[in-house]
This record gives C-alpha cells, sequence and structure tokens, in this order.
C-alpha cells in the first residue's frame, strides 16, 4: 500500500531573493489566494523527485535534483495527510510557460505578507524563508573560512 501525502513547494531566484507563486483563476466574486505549486502524490520515489514532477507539471521546467531542498514536513490537519514543504533554487529566471487557468509572479518574502495567502502557507513560507536565510549564512561562512 502507498502512501499518500502532499508536496508543494515554489522556485527561488537566489540572486534577487524572490518567489515564484501561482494563484488558480476562478469565476468572479470568488475569493483566490497566491499560493505554492503542490499536488497529493503516492509514496513510491523519492520525495525531492515528486516535486521536481510537480514542477515541470505545472511549469514545464525541469529542476536539477541538487536543486531541490525539503524545508519540512509536517502533519497538515486540514488536509489529514504529511505535507512536505520544498523550494528549488534557480540561478536564473526561466521562461515560463502559463497554464491557461493560473496567474504566475515573483514575489520577495516581504511582498508576500501583503498577499492574499492562506495562513498555513504563511507559516509555510516564514519557515522556508529562515531555512534559506540559514542556508545561505552558512554557505557565506563556508566562503569565508576558506579564504587566506
Amino acid at each position: 500500500m502507498h502512501k499518500v501525502f502532499y508536496a508543494s513547494g515554489f522556485l527561488y531566484h537566489s540572486p534577487t531573493q524572490q518567489i515564484l507563486l501561482h494563484q488558480q483563476r476562478q469565476a468572479k466574486n470568488t475569493s483566490t489566494f497566491w499560493q505554492m505549486f503542490g499536488e497529493v502524490r503516492y509514496k513510491e520515489e523519492p520525495i525531492e523527485a515528486v516535486f521536481q514532477e510537480i514542477l515541470y507539471t505545472f511549469l514545464k521546467v525541469k529542476i536539477p535534483l541538487k536543486d531541490i531542498y525539503l524545508v519540512y514536513d509536517y502533519f497538515h490537519s486540514t488536509l489529514h495527510k504529511t505535507h512536505y514543504v520544498f523550494f528549488a533554487k534557480v540561478t536564473e529566471m526561466p521562461r515560463l510557460r502559463l497554464l491557461q487557468k493560473d496567474t504566475i509572479s515573483w514575489f520577495t518574502f516581504k511582498q508576500t505578507l501583503k498577499l492574499s495567502v492562506p495562513e498555513q502557507t504563511k507559516q509555510d513560507l516564514v519557515v522556508a524563508q529562515r531555512v534559506i536565510n540559514a542556508i545561505d549564512r552558512e554557505v557565506a561562512l563556508s566562503i569565508a573560512t576558506q579564504q587566506p
């Protein structure tokens, strides 16, 4: 039996420190939220590969597995599933094919605070920003200690 889970995340453009989110277009008078790219999946392969596949499904962009990072996972009480949150680091903003029903846009983490975003997604973005900042500090420290 395969374990059902939810995987979601975003692209992170490290030079500009922006993230890519999407918003599904819905009928008029329906509230829409900005959200991460995600889907319910079955655990049959490494979870990073699942997120890689989700990004390809949504954006038609293939991100190398080495550039996909797990932020954290938790039991999502609304979905009743384990939720894995990822980010995929990109150094260039790829040309993206827009799905007909979605809007996509790049935002700084500060800008996401002003967006219409579900509360749990806000929490996921806050944690993701902290993880990214920690990774960046670790890389900077590593570089600093290697210089003569």
